[in-house]
């Protein structure tokens, strides 16, 4: 969460204005002298944003700009950067533009995940319809155990099943 505070003077007033923003939800709070003006909800896509406000008859805006890898803020107090002291961005970025590509490239990397799975799962299940299908009797169930000889410290003992089963080969289904 990234946290700015500007610290200005209004009609000889002091005022405090802090902005909250979690960039990875998108959740922002801006905060004056100690009263929550706004709180946004989290959304899908954190962009860049404006937020007026009218305080003592002075505009204030609070701009949040999205950059390629992160934010930048500023505050303008009738249209002047309290950061620079230059007149304000005429823009804030193409959010709605940014957002849908972002969109557009997470849905792809969702659909080419699921894809990958999908033909994983359908390669295993290609493999066992060609396994031999045969008739037989089960004649015995055991269990082997068998137990580490090895002197070092992992542990390779393992059990695994004894089946012995009475079939035909010639009796192949599929």
């Amino acid at each position: 969460m990234t946290t700015k505070t500007w610290n200005f003077t209004l009609e000889g007033k002091p005022h405090t204005l802090i902005l909250e923003h979690k960039w990875l939800s998108g959740k922002r709070s801006v905060i004056l002298d100690g009263q929550l003006l706004e709180s946004i909800p989290p959304s899908l896509f954190a962009s860049g944003s404006v937020h007026e406000y009218e305080v003592d008859g002075h505009s204030l805006v609070a701009v949040i700009q999205e950059k390629p890898a992160s934010f930048a803020y500023d505050l303008l107090v009738d249209g002047v950067s309290l950061d620079t002291g230059e007149r304000g961005p005429q823009r804030v970025g193409n959010t709605s533009l940014q957002g849908a590509i972002a969109l557009a490239v997470m849905i792809f990397f969702i659909g080419l995940g699921i894809s990958i799975w999908q033909k994983i799962s359908y390669d295993k299940r290609l493999a066992i319809q060609e396994w031999p299908v045969v008739t037989g009797k089960i004649t015995s169930l055991g269990v082997d155990y068998h137990a580490d000889t090895n002197d070092d410290d992992t542990d390779d003992s393992y059990y695994h099943a004894i089946l012995t089963v009475n079939c035909s080969f010639a009796k192949i289904i599929g």
